[in-house]
């Protein structure tokens, strides 16, 4: 209980730590694989724009860079999403909070 008076550092560490640990957890729990077919990718507005795809059923996916999971590509596998085609992706999130703002990430993609 000391260490935490005496240095405010070891508690926004020990913070930062649980948060990646919920993450990662978060993820595992709720990864899935599925068969989508992407029917419109577009960049959300805002100053945190997200690139998202919507699928023929109505689902709505995001595709970002996360350092935690190491994917750094995203740009590139967003540009190479063709309207109409379908997928094999991975993806982990919550799945019913699209009206927050927070989607499910494709972790992996592949053209079926």
């Amino acid at each position: 209980m000391k260490q935490f008076k005496k240095n405010p550092w070891f508690t926004i560490v020990l913070i930062v730590a649980c948060f990646y640990l919920f993450l990662a957890i978060h993820c595992y729990f709720t990864k899935e694989e599925k068969q989508i077919t992407v029917k419109k990718t577009f960049n959300s507005p805002g100053k945190y724009g997200h690139l998202l795809i919507t699928t023929t059923d109505n689902e709505i996916y995001k595709i970002s860079n996360n350092v935690f999971l190491g994917i750094l590509n995203s740009s590139e596998i967003f540009g190479n999403i063709k309207h109409n085609s379908t997928y094999n992706v991975t993806v982990c999130g919550f799945k019913k909070l699209n009206h927050l703002g927070i989607y499910p990430q494709i972790l992996k993609i592949s053209q079926v």
